[in-house]
């Protein structure tokens, strides 16, 4: 299971690697730069709003800049697009793939859902 939803799957699950992330070659500038502006958003407190606890702001923003340097540091040469194939397609332990077909929204929170939906939703929000 390629799940990262704590609330949902349990304590222990929420590290991954940067090669991890479903990158495609083809479209790896884009996703780059998607992926910086959701990091940005986040140092920024977009949304902070809508979670159900106040973030230690220092901490948080420190630690986002570490994963923009880390992102803005990751290069194409290290892609492996079979971590796309693992989260875009379902094998024998899920039913469900985890970006679920034509990126549906969460009606309440307009964020994508997961094959477990909602990380909003699910952590009580």
């Amino acid at each position: 299971m390629n799940q990262r939803d704590q609330s949902v799957i349990g304590i222990g699950t929420v590290g991954f690697s940067i090669s991890e992330i479903p990158w495609t070659k083809r479209d790896f500038n884009e996703l780059k730069r998607f992926l910086l502006s959701v990091i940005d958003g986040a140092i920024n407190k977009h949304r902070w709003e809508d979670l159900d606890y106040t973030p230690n702001e220092d901490i948080v923003v420190m630690v986002l800049n570490h994963l923009r340097l880390l992102i803005t540091d990751f290069q194409e040469a290290f892609i492996d697009e079979s971590h796309y194939i693992y989260w875009s397609t379902t094998d024998e332990l899920d039913e469900d793939p985890t970006i679920p077909i034509g990126f549906p929204q969460c009606s309440k929170h307009k964020i994508i859902l997961s094959c477990h939906g909602c990380l909003f939703c699910n952590s009580g929000v």
